[in-house]
C-alpha cells in the first residue's frame, strides 16, 4: 500500500525515477518482511537482477528452472516445444510452481536462465543465436513474395532474441538455400516456379477436416478419434527422440498428409521431386548441357542409350539435395519421392536413414504414397527404404488427417 500511495504521489516524476523507487520500496518492504512466513522475500537468481518470492521454496525453484532452460538452450539441435514443456513440468513436479501453465513455465525458465530465450512456439532457444540459423528453424514461415523487412520481421517475431538478419545482399545468400531468390522487379524475394503463370484453371479442393475444440470442452473419444489420437502420439513420440519415420499413406490423401504433418511439427513440407529437378536444371546450366537431350532421354526412359548419363546426373543431383537438407536441424518433411524410384536413387535414400541416425538430427518423416495399408511401404511401389524396420512405418490415417482426435465431443 506504500508503494501504491507513493507512486501514485510521484506519477508526473519520470518514469526512470519511478522506477529507481519502486526498487527502493521493494527493497525496504522484502528487509523488514523476510522474516515472516508469508512475507516478500528478496534473491538473485543466477547471479542477475533481483527477483521478489512471497515465500520460502519459490526462489530454488526458479533457480532450477533457469538451469534446464540453460541446459536447453544448448543443444545443437533445438528441444521440440512439447520436449521443453515436459522438461520444465519435471523441474516444477511436487513444487509450489507445478499448477502453473507450460507458457508461465518456460517464462519463468528463460527469465531465470544465464543464457537463454523463450520463442514464440514455446522454443527455448540461446540468446544471440545466430542470423543464419533462426533463418533455417523460421524455414516454415519464408513464403514466396516476401520483401527484406518482412522477412526479417518475421524470424525476429519467432526468435526475438537472435541476432538480427543482415540486410541485402548478405540477404540474398541466406535465403539462396530455403530456394527464395531476389527479384528486383517484384522488390521481393520469390521461390521460381511457385507462381508461373498457366493457361489452364486448376483447383484442389481438400477433403473435411474436423474443427480443433476449445481447451474447456472435452476431445471426442469416438473410435475414429481414438485411432487417430495414437497416430498423433506416434508423431510426436518420433518427433521427441528425433525418429525416421517412414509415412505410409494411401494416394489420393498424400498432399493433405504431407500438409498436415508439416503443420503439425511446424515446418514446411520439402519435395523431393521438386528439389532433384532444381538441383539437375543446375547442373546442367553449370555445365552447358541441352535441355532437350536430358528431357529426350527421360522420354525414352531406361531403354534408351543415354539413359545411364541421365541417371548419372540424377544421382549428382540427389547428392546435391543430401548436402542441403541432411542432417536436419528440425523436424524434416519429405514429401513427392516418386523421382527416386524413377532413377533408383538408392544413395538418397541412404542418406536419408543415415542422417536420421546421427546424435543432433532432428525427426524425419518421409511421405510415401500407396495403395494399400499395411507393412513397410515403397517408393513408386517399387522402391524400397533400406535400413529401416516394420516398426519404423507409420500410417498416416484419413482420421488423423480429418483432425478428428482434437474435435470436441
Amino acid at each position: 500500500e506504500a508503494l501504491r500511495a507513493r507512486l501514485a504521489h510521484d506519477r508526473a516524476a519520470p518514469a526512470p525515477t519511478l522506477v529507481a523507487r519502486a526498487a527502493a520500496l521493494l527493497r525496504v518492504v522484502a528487509e523488514v518482511e523476510h522474516r515472516l512466513p508469508e512475507g516478500l522475500r528478496l534473491a538473485r537468481v543466477a547471479g542477475a537482477a533481483p527477483w521478489v518470492f512471497s515465500r520460502d521454496g519459490l526462489a530454488d525453484v526458479v533457480e532450477a528452472l533457469g538451469r534446464a532452460a540453460d541446459d536447453l538452450a544448448r543443444r545443437t539441435v533445438l528441444a521440440s516445444p512439447g520436449e521443453a514443456t515436459r522438461r520444465l513440468a519435471e523441474v516444477a513436479a511436487g513444487g509450489p510452481l507445478a499448477a502453473l501453465t507450460a507458457e508461465r513455465l518456460a517464462d519463468l525458465a528463460a527469465t531465470a536462465s544465464r543464457s537463454a530465450a523463450l520463442g514464440a512456439r514455446l522454443e527455448i532457444y540461446p540468446r544471440g543465436l545466430p542470423a543464419d540459423r533462426a533463418l533455417d528453424l523460421s524455414a516454415a514461415v519464408l513464403a514466396s513474395g516476401l520483401a527484406p523487412g518482412e522477412v526479417r520481421r518475421r524470424v525476429a517475431a519467432r526468435y526475438p532474441a537472435a541476432e538480427p538478419l543482415p540486410d541485402r545482399p548478405e540477404l540474398d545468400l541466406l535465403l539462396a538455400p530455403h530456394g527464395l531468390v531476389w527479384t528486383p522487379d517484384a522488390a521481393a524475394y520469390q521461390r521460381p516456379g511457385a507462381s508461373a503463370p498457366t493457361t489452364l484453371a486448376t483447383t484442389y479442393a481438400p477433403g473435411p477436416r474436423f474443427e480443433t475444440a476449445p481447451s474447456h470442452l472435452p476431445r471426442a473419444a469416438s473410435p475414429e478419434a481414438m485411432a487417430a489420437r495414437a497416430v498423433d502420439e506416434k508423431i510426436a513420440h518420433a518427433v521427441d527422440r528425433r525418429l525416421l519415420r517412414v509415412c505410409g499413406v494411401l494416394a489420393n490423401d498424400a498432399r493433405e498428409a504431407g500438409f498436415a504433418l508439416a503443420r503439425r511439427v511446424g515446418v514446411a513440407p520439402v519435395s523431393l521431386d521438386a528439389a532433384l529437378i532444381a538441383a539437375m536444371r543446375r547442373l546442367m546450366r553449370d555445365n552447358q548441357v541441352d535441355p532437350s537431350v536430358v528431357h529426350d532421354a527421360d522420354r525414352e526412359g531406361p531403354a534408351g542409350a543415354a539413359w545411364p548419363r541421365l541417371r548419372a546426373l540424377a544421382e549428382l543431383a540427389a547428392a546435391d539435395v543430401a548436402r542441403v537438407i541432411l542432417p536436419p536441424t528440425q523436424p524434416l518433411v519429405l514429401v513427392q519421392p516418386g523421382l527416386l524410384a524413377r532413377y533408383r536413387l538408392e544413395g538418397l535414400i541412404d542418406a536419408i536413414v543415415a542422417a536420421s541416425r546421427q546424435r543432433d538430427a532432428a525427426a524425419i518423416f518421409l511421405v510415401v504414397p500407396a495403395h494399400d495399408g499395411a507393412g513397410l511401404p515403397r517408393i513408386n511401389g517399387e522402391l524400397a527404404v533400406r535400413g529401416v524396420l516394420p516398426s519404423d512405418a507409420l500410417w498416416v490415417s484419413r482420421e488423423w488427417i480429418e483432425n478428428r482426435h482434437n474435435a470436441a465431443a
